[in-house]
Parts: C-alpha cells; sequence; structure tokens
C-alpha cells in the first residue's frame, strides 16, 4: 500500500512539476512578446527636416528646422541661425538610439525615472509631416568605475552615464548609454549659431581693418607674400594674426539691434567668396557690439569672452 501511494504521489507532482514548467514558459514567451526591443530609432540624418524639443517647465516649445541648406532655430516668436555642432550632435542620437535593457515594464515607475509627460523632455524628430521619433527623456544615474583608484591614473576608464527614456504612447521604461540630458535639456540661445568669423586662411587675399584714429591697416597678398600698407609683413607675427581669425564665436547676445554707425569694421576678402566678409563693432569702448554678414542677425556682446579684442584688438607686425 505505502509503494503504491508513494508511486501515485510521485506521479500527481511531477505532473505538477511539468505544469509549473510550461507555465513559465508560456510567461516568458508572453513577456518576450511585450518586448524588449533595443532599437528605438534608426534613422539616416538626411531624412531629418526637424526636430522638436520641449522642456519641463517651458512657456515654448524649440523647433530646429532644415530650410535649404541651413538649420535654424525657432520659439514660435523668434527665429535664428542654428549652431550647426548642436545640431550634428541632437541628430547623431536618433542615428542609433539603443536600449540596453528595460528598466520597467510598469507605469508607476515613470515618475521614479522621470518620463512623466510633465518631468520629461520631450524630443519629437520628423522628416516632413511623417514622425520619425517621439521620445519623452528622463533621469540619468552615474555609475563608478569598479576600480575607481585605476580609473584616476588612466583617463580612459570613466564612469558610465545611464539615461532613461520612454516612448510616447509606451508603457517601457528603457535604460540608455550617455547622457541624454546633456545634448537636450538646453534654452534658446544655447541652440542659435555664435558664428562672428569662420575661414580658411588659405583662402584670404585682402583684409582691411578700420579704426576711428590713425591705427588701420590694410593686409593685401602678392603671390606667396603679405604686405601690410604696402610693406611687407613680418612671417611669424601674421600667421598668429590670421590663425587667430579662423574660428571667432560670439558668447553672448546683445538685445537689441546696435544703431549709428560703426566704429570698427573688418573687411576679408578671398578666393572663392562672392562677397566679402564684413565685421562692424558699434557703440562705445565700454559696451561694443559685434555684428557679422555670416550671422547678421545675431547681436554680440563683444566684451564677452575678450571678443572685441580677438576681433580688433591685435594686429601683424612689419618686416624688419
Amino acid at each position: 500500500m505505502f509503494g503504491k501511494i508513494s508511486l501515485k504521489s510521485l506521479t500527481i507532482t511531477f505532473f505538477i512539476l511539468l505544469l509549473v514548467v510550461m507555465g513559465i514558459n508560456y510567461l516568458d514567451h508572453k513577456r518576450g512578446d511585450r518586448s524588449f526591443q533595443s532599437q528605438l530609432a534608426q534613422i539616416d540624418q538626411n531624412d531629418i527636416t526637424s526636430v522638436s524639443i520641449t522642456t519641463p517647465g517651458a512657456d515654448k516649445e524649440l523647433s530646429i528646422y532644415k530650410k535649404g541648406e541651413e538649420w535654424r532655430v525657432s520659439n514660435s516668436s523668434e527665429d535664428f541661425l542654428a549652431d550647426p555642432d548642436m545640431v550634428s550632435g541632437i541628430i547623431r542620437v536618433f542615428e542609433d538610439l539603443r536600449a540596453e535593457r528595460v528598466a520597467s515594464y510598469k507605469k508607476e515607475s515613470w515618475e521614479k525615472f522621470e518620463v512623466t509627460d510633465s518631468a520629461a523632455i520631450r524630443v519629437r524628430v520628423n522628416s516632413g509631416e511623417k514622425e520619425l521619433a517621439d521620445v519623452l527623456i528622463g533621469k540619468f544615474s552615474y555609475a563608478m568605475p569598479h576600480k575607481p583608484q585605476m580609473a584616476m591614473q588612466n583617463s580612459y576608464m570613466q564612469g558610465k552615464v545611464t539615461s532613461y527614456v520612454r516612448l510616447t504612447g509606451k508603457r517601457e521604461v528603457f535604460a540608455v548609454n550617455g547622457f541624454l540630458k546633456g545634448t537636450f535639456n538646453r534654452n534658446f540661445n544655447d541652440l542659435r549659431s555664435k558664428t562672428v568669423l569662420k575661414g580658411n586662411r588659405s583662402d584670404w587675399t585682402k583684409i582691411m581693418v578700420t579704426h576711428p584714429a590713425d591705427s588701420s591697416f590694410t593686409l593685401q597678398k602678392d603671390g606667396v607674400h603679405w604686405m601690410m600698407n604696402g610693406a611687407e609683413a613680418d612671417s611669424a607675427s601674421l600667421v598668429s594674426f590670421l590663425n587667430s581669425l579662423t574660428s571667432v564665436n560670439g558668447r553672448s547676445f546683445a538685445d537689441e539691434k546696435p544703431t549709428g554707425q560703426p566704429i570698427h569694421q573688418m573687411l576679408i576678402e578671398g578666393t572663392g567668396m562672392e562677397t566679402p566678409v564684413k565685421i562692424e563693432a558699434y557703440g562705445d569702448v565700454e559696451n561694443p557690439v559685434v555684428v557679422s554678414s555670416l550671422n547678421p542677425e545675431s547681436y554680440f556682446d563683444a566684451n564677452e569672452g575678450d571678443l572685441f579684442n580677438k576681433l580688433f584688438g591685435k594686429r601683424p607686425k612689419r618686416k624688419e
């Protein structure tokens, strides 16, 4: 009797365990169906025509959009050239946005990861009228390297930054490698172009700098030599002067368009340039404002970032 009962018990136990295993496999299958899609976005940068960014508490949505060959940024009331480096950084995110894992499947966790509609940064990517991506960017976390002492000795060993995102209309919260808030948590002026002067010095053939007094000068390329006011320029000081002008950016925007006549002016002519680059400084020495033909809609506070001296505070020497 005892043997029969044991055999019966073993049989029942076997079938129970079989049902449990089948149930687990079924649940795992269902979980896979609801699904971890690691590829959150994969967009060819040439397909993107606009990116809209809404940050928590902001009263206006920021829109970066392509117009012809240039990118512009608008906040619905103002519209300017966009910073090309900022635009490139934003677009690169969506070329291959991958999740490393699912941080949560539960809506109750949205607040914890700051991916609710009110707490997250919302980013929408479009190609014309077609929506390519709609992502909510939440909090981020930082994990120290496993061996902090070695990391201090080796700059290549860094900690890991993880951002948490949710696709609009979806429940899952994904963990993504990288500091996405650093890219998208920007104000309007952050996204504006700050270019004052940019060019290749080997293309330049003539530079005219006008000052109020008698310190004006003209640089003219004569074959392989540069002449300054008719005399050959010192090569070392000339190279330093030209290099300082190849990439000049403003730091802070002036609120109003300057009035009156410019007190300082720079004109640059060169090979392949349809029109000269013109840079003008208005106002007085205490409060100069700079305007550039490369970015004519923007006016720059020339005291910020030593902008005035970078443009008008230097001159090459004559060859001795």
